[in-house]
């Protein structure tokens, strides 16, 4: 019994043995051949990873292969090539095949002279220089006029009225007695000398005086004349009216050159200067470019609009510049640091910003296909490139084409990124952060209902230009960024505190720029570009003053041009992407809601 037992275990032993000898076997036997596909060609997606997900939408991650719940497109496994192993929580280290399917592309960080367009708005005015006023220096009658209605030309010495006055009929009769007096010749000069002159100061000229010497008749009107040639731009004098010493008979204008006054905003002030160069244009002569010289910067600050008067003079010979014109003017200056050092600049498309947080994505140097993610301070954009403040040196490279999909992969492993500025989440999408505050329907108080309700018909014009968008229909969308900047110039920013006031005065110059951008657009590309600028502010807007009633929503789409990600807004919770129109039109996701006041209140 005892031997059958010892043999039994034995038995038992050399089975077990037997197991494991056949699973290290085939462990053994599966190492080489896995080797042999990685050196030989691309193993398949399929025994690289159990979770997959999409390079464009990182928050999903399914199981296995597929297609994107959201955009159709192919899912990628999470492994997509990208090492773990980094010193930097935001550095990334791609394999050769990884980095050519995300199509990376660097470019260096220069120092690079660059223009920055300054836009103003504003008027066509009179060149005060230019104005005459003609008004009667005594008392009398106008029997007579020959400039009979405002908008008449004259030229220097054409006659405009005729006065009937006594007291200048009195004093022709004292001159003529001076010029035959007999008495002696001292008296006779220091008369004729005196009333010469208050014919004079009365408002005859030389010429006048001397006709009257030497005919020896006394008028019974005397003409006023134009002092300069131009335009009669107000009359104040009717026929057979009487007049007193003073009054305001005609106004005379040159048009021959006009002046533009501006309003610049205290921002742009620093790359405004005496005797620039202006580009103005004008909606009577839309394609048609009038230039002029800065000629005075006024040196008071307007504290109720925040701007500073730029006057710039202009040539109009043709006279096609009327005072009271809109005008749009452009100023290019070139940036510089420290008065005259060429600023430290990135290409437009490396950052990736949101708000107030701009994210560039570094190549690490000695180490080969490796990323780091960092934020930067961000100065003025200045045509296809960014000034820099701080974040980046000279020589270093950043990434240009393919910046999200690193950030989309941090987003994945709960890493620093631009969406996820504190890591973790799980790859969740965070809330895009514009550097306001961001209200909820549980948070919003009334706080200016006034201007929240001045602030309607701006956003209902821009919700009409992103339906027009979403439905591929540009000129709707050109029609109602129009509306839009009538919509906000009628906002009634007087009913702001101070600090609301200087914050709403950034974001309408950012506004009317990027509007202004969007009519000058010539395609659908460009004009979704200009979309997304304005968009940016506008959801600023939202968070920080609200829309007066109803709910909006911001969405984001992480390839609205490309690798670039942008934002919009919406009055339905229904996306409907702007920047991809038909192409794809329910690609997004939701980021916030910003509930409006009056609904709130309820």
């Amino acid at each position: 019994m005892k031997e059958k037992n010892i043999k039994r275990i034995i038995l038992i032993a050399l089975g077990l043995g037997l197991l494991v000898g056949i699973v290290v076997g085939r462990g053994c036997a599966s190492r080489p051949a896995a080797l042999g596909a990685d050196a030989g060609r691309d193993p398949a997606p399929e025994t690289q990873a159990d979770v997959w997900t999409c390079s464009m939408h990182p928050q999903i991650r399914l199981p296995g292969p597929g297609q994107c719940p959201i955009c159709g497109m192919d899912l990628i496994p999470v492994e997509m090539g990208m090492s773990e192993d980094s010193a930097s929580p935001r550095e990334l280290t791609l394999s050769p095949a990884a980095r050519q399917l995300a199509k990376i592309e660097v470019a260096p960080v220069e120092r690079k002279s660059v223009a920055i367009d300054t836009r103003m708005v504003g008027k066509v005015q009179f060149d005060e220089t230019r104005l005459a006023v003609i008004s009667p220096r005594v008392d009398g009658r106008l029997d007579r006029l020959y400039a009979n209605f405002v908008g008449i030309p004259v030229k220097a010495g054409d006659p405009l009225a005729d006065l009937y006055s006594p007291e200048l009929v009195a004093a022709q009769q004292e001159l003529l007695q001076a010029v035959t007096s007999t008495g002696s010749r001292e008296a006779s000069a220091s008369l004729l000398k005196a009333t010469r002159e208050r014919l004079r100061l009365w408002g005859l000229t030389d010429e006048q005086v001397a006709e009257i010497e030497q005919s020896g008749i006394v008028r019974d009107h005397v003409t006023f004349v134009a002092p300069i040639g131009g335009i009669v731009v107000e009359k104040e004098a009717r026929e057979g009216q009487y007049v007193e010493a003073g009054m305001r008979l005609f106004t005379v204008a040159d048009l021959s050159r006009v002046w533009v006054q501006l309003d610049a905003y205290e921002s742009d002030l620093r790359w405004l200067r005496i005797a620039q160069t202006v580009e103005l244009q004008t909606e009577a002569y839309p394609g048609d470019t009038f230039t002029g010289p800065i000629a005075f910067i006024s040196p008071v600050l307007d504290p109720m609009t925040r701007t500073v008067k730029v006057r710039v003079e202009v040539a109009n010979t043709d006279e096609r510049l009327k005072p009271g014109m809109f005008v749009h003017a452009v100023v290019q200056a070139a940036a510089t640091e420290n008065g005259s050092q060429m600023p430290l600049v990135i290409p437009a498309s490396a950052p990736l910003v949101t708000g107030k947080r701009a994210v560039v994505y570094v190549a690490v140097p000695d180490k080969e296909q490796t990323y780091e993610g960092r934020e930067v301070e961000l100065g003025p954009r200045a045509g296809d490139f960014y000034l820099v403040r701080a974040g980046l040196q000279e020589g270093e490279h950043v990434v240009t084409r393919g910046a999200f999909k690193l950030d989309a992969e941090l987003q994945i492993r709960a890493k620093p990124s631009m969406m996820t500025p504190e890591g973790g989440g799980g790859g969740e999408m965070a809330g895009m952060d514009h550097g306001e505050k961001k209200m909820t329907p549980g948070e919003m108080e009334p706080e200016n209902p006034a201007f929240s309700d001045s602030l309607a018909p701006l956003f209902q014009a821009y919700l009409s230009m992103q339906k027009h968008l979403a439905d591929d229909t540009l000129s709707g969308a050109v029609d109602s960024a129009r509306a839009a900047l009538t919509a906000l110039a009628a906002v009634d920013m007087d009913v702001l505190n101070e600090h609301d006031h200087r914050r709403w005065m950034t974001q309408e110059k950012e506004i009317r720029a990027a509007l202004e951008q969007f009519q000058s657009a010539g395609d659908m590309a460009s004009a979704r570009r200009a979309f997304s600028t304005l968009s940016t502010t506008m959801s600023a807007v939202a968070g920080g003053f609200s829309p007066s009633s109803g709910t909006l929503y911001l969405f984001s789409c992480p390839m609205a041009f490309g690798t670039e990600s942008a934002v919009w807004l919406q009055s339905s919770d229904q996306i409907a992407n702007p920047y991809l129109g038909a192409a794809m039109l329910r690609c997004g996701e939701l980021e916030q809601p910003y509930t409006g006041i009056n609904e709130a209140a309820k």
